[in-house]
């Protein structure tokens, strides 16, 4: 309520040898804080780690604030994030995450204290410099209101999403690129397990001696409600971006 809202914040950086350090530290005018304290470094020479706290008060306000975090919003949020590169040799890299974060107070879809957990493992392998693979697992835990068979009133229930990826991407020749996309999605909530899958393919041709390229994608997915959506996003004309919510069963193309 009302028509003013201040907000006072500093960020700050630093190194010392191969430590990065970064943050920023906010108050907003209802003297609730918010900080964010990440940290960056290489333990070993194809390794790198980065690590990242965050701490947003419940009370906190912001109105265009993007803090680092697993909730929409910049509030009602802390957790901590560590993130592993590890380069195994020039062809074949490893990036894993895993967050723990806990909402202290209510938030959309649950209507008291949660938190949760988010794993993910991803696999790139590039054989050549015309073919790349990806291979990614991501696990996530959560906490939703969930409405059971005979009780009117929703209640707060531990939820799982799995997701597995696996994409090929080839560039042919300098005029011919395609991308095949395979995803899969397992979502298990209260009243049981829900399912979704989607493959795409994607082409794109540089016509040679014209300033002119043509790509398209045709997709074919099928998932059991919208808690096993699938996002992808699209490729459009310049300056413009969207990303696909796929849920349901049906049929996606599009030309450029």
């Amino acid at each position: 309520n009302g028509d003013r809202l201040s907000v006072v914040s500093m960020d700050y950086a630093g190194s010392w040898k191969n430590v990065h350090l970064f943050g920023e530290a906010a108050l907003s005018n209802n003297g609730k804080p918010a900080f964010v304290q990440g940290l960056l470094t290489s333990v070993a020479p194809s390794t790198d780690v980065a690590l990242v706290y965050r701490c947003y008060d419940m009370a906190y306000q912001s109105l265009y604030a993007k803090g680092f975090g697993d909730n929409y919003r910049t509030v009602n949020e802390s957790g901590l994030y560590t993130g592993v590169t590890v380069k195994v040799n020039a062809r074949f890299k490893v990036d894993a995450y895993a967050d723990v974060f806990r909402f202290p107070w209510l938030k959309y879809r649950s209507s008291a204290p949660s938190d949760g957990k988010d794993f993910l493992l991803q696999g790139s392998y590039t054989p050549n410099k015309k073919t790349a693979l990806l291979l990614r697992y991501n696990y996530r835990q959560g906490s939703e209101n969930t409405l059971l068979p005979d009780n009117p009133v929703k209640v707060l229930m531990q939820i799982t999403s799995t997701r597995i990826r696996f994409q090929w991407s080839l560039q042919a020749n300098k005029q011919l690129s395609v991308k095949t996309r395979l995803e899969y999605n397992r979502y298990e909530a209260g009243e049981g397990a829900q399912q979704g899958w989607m493959i795409y393919q994607d082409a794109a041709y540089h016509f040679p001696h014209m300033p002119f390229v043509i790509s398209g994608r045709l997709s074919r997915f099928r998932t059991s409600s919208y808690d096993t959506r699938i996002y992808a996003t699209e490729s459009s004309v310049l300056y413009e971006n969207a990303v696909s919510q796929l849920y349901g069963r049906g049929w996606q193309y599009y030309l450029n």
